[in-house]
Formats: structure tokens, sequence, C-alpha cells
């Protein structure tokens, strides 16, 4: 096996889930690098059209609104990363600190969005278990001493 293979099932399995799914993080930031690549392909032929004679308004107008194509492109990215991804990631890790038996966490998130009222409801349910579970614990508790 090549080194460039070896690299590129390392890239793989940094990518894939154990099913062959790919991570929200990463399918968002493939198709941001897609984006960013037909962006910038349109941006070089842009500026390669203006370089020769002749230009028209609408070379320049062209040229013009694919920049801000490509500034409205890293806004958008900048803002589903901050407000959609990252919070899913930090849920996704709150929720492992939970399975490993931190019996105090609960999910936090910043934003009043869907994904609060979903970390809302799961810490609904998480503290309503670990209230059932401390009711067990005392009917348990009095059964030993009965």
């Amino acid at each position: 096996m090549s080194s460039l293979q070896a690299m590129l099932r390392r890239c793989q399995r940094g990518l894939m889930r154990p099913r062959g799914q790919l991570s929200i993080r990463s399918t968002f930031t493939l198709i941001t690098v897609i984006n960013g690549c037909v962006l910038g392909y349109l941006i070089v032929v842009s500026v390669t059209k203006l370089l020769e004679s002749n230009n028209s308004v609408s070379d320049y107008l062209a040229v013009l609104l694919t920049i801000l194509l490509a500034v409205l492109a890293l806004l958008s990215f900048r803002i589903i990363d901050i407000r959609v991804v990252r919070p899913l990631s930090l849920l996704s890790r709150q929720a492992k600190r939970i399975e490993m038996g931190d019996s105090e966490a609960l999910l936090m998130v910043r934003y009043e969005d869907e994904i609060h009222q979903l970390a809302n409801a799961f810490n609904m349910v998480l503290t309503n278990m670990r209230a059932a579970y401390g009711e067990l614990d005392q009917a348990n508790a009095q059964l030993r001493r009965a």
C-alpha cells in the first residue's frame, strides 16, 4: 500500500462514523470545500474575462456579484458552524460525559432555539430518571431495614 493510500485511509477513518456515515461536521466541511472550489473557479473565470480587452459593464457586474456570492457563502458557513454544528458537537460531548457516568451533568446550550429545546427535553428526561433512581434507592434501603 502506498503512503498516499494509507493517508487517504486515515483521513477517511477520521471523517467516517462506524457504519460508514460522515459526521455532521465532516459533511458540512465537505459541502463548504466543494462550494469554495466552485466559487473560486467562478472568480478566476470572471477575473480572466476582465483581463481581456473590450470589457462591458456586465463583465464588471459579473465579477462583483461573484465576489459578493463568495462573501455570502463564507458568512453562511460561519453562521451555520456557530449556530448548528458547534452546538451539536457540544451536545454530543456532554452526552458522552453523561454516558460515562457523570451523575451531575446536564446539557447546556447558548441560544434559545430548537437545539436548546432538544437539550431541555433531554435534561427533563435525565432529571426524571435520576429522581426515579433516587426513589428506587430509598425503597431498597427501606426494604433492607425491614
